[in-house]
């Protein structure tokens, strides 16, 4: 099973054998690349080359990036340091379960007296608002003690379930498309005829473009419906 070589397309590094989903096919795998305001990209680049970031909190609707986001902040900031296959690792264990399956966990592991290699981690923790309150005020325990040898990078759909004492200590940092439609839509537009050229997929532009009218505030969504509209080589929007 060989990985796919798409040169064109140099937003996305294509991760999944041809027959898989094109979601993560297709998941950008820089900052840069990511469908995001301009302010936006430049924000989170700086923060991605920073050597340690204050607590973060993604906030935005469903299938807008976060975990892409806080996945590639992670992945840069954990760069060059020591021991980063063990941390790679153990990020990557953590990050892409939902937050209500590993902060059990992670409170277990997080004791005063554990550090690994005299190095600040740095924890996703996804989902989060989908934790209990009781699960919300134990990690802001953490958030008051672990602090200086852990950073935390948290998302949320719903800031509202999100305990305040934990907001108060983390950077919110809003992922907001709906509101920057004429920056967003371009974006979208060029991101669906990449997939499709690349995919030898035949499409009026005119159907592209109503697609995007439907889900440009949504890159998830929208990459989800090209492929199921593209299935036999050619996009037919209904």
């Amino acid at each position: 099973m060989s990985d796919l070589e798409i040169t064109e397309l140099p937003h996305a590094k294509p991760l999944l054998p041809e027959n898989q989903n094109w979601i993560e096919k297709y998941r950008p795998q820089t900052i840069e690349a990511c469908v995001l305001t301009q302010k936006a990209k430049m924000l989170l680049t700086r923060l991605s080359k920073a050597e340690n970031i204050p607590n973060i909190m993604l906030v935005g609707d469903y299938g807008v990036g976060k975990t892409t986001l806080a996945r590639l902040l992670a992945i840069s900031i954990m760069k060059g340091k020591e021991d980063v296959w063990q941390l790679h690792n153990h990020f990557e264990r953590f990050t892409m379960a939902s937050a209500a399956k590993q902060t059990g966990e992670l409170l277990e592991r997080l004791t005063p007296t554990r550090l690994w290699n005299d190095i600040r981690l740095l924890w996703v923790l996804d989902e989060f608002d989908k934790l209990s309150l009781d699960y919300q005020i134990r990690f802001l325990g953490v958030l008051e003690e672990e602090t200086h040898r852990n950073g935390f990078i948290l998302t949320a759909n719903d800031l509202s379930a999100v305990h305040r004492g934990i907001q108060d200590r983390c950077t919110i940092l809003t992922i907001d498309l709906q509101n920057n439609e004429e920056e967003i839509k371009p974006q979208m537009v060029k991101l669906g005829e990449l997939i499709l050229n690349t995919e030898k997929v035949a499409f009026k532009t005119c159907d592209l473009q109503s697609l995007v009218e439907n889900q440009w505030f949504a890159p998830r969504s929208f990459v989800a419906d090209l492929q199921t509209y593209s299935i036999g080589g050619e996009l037919i929007i209904l």
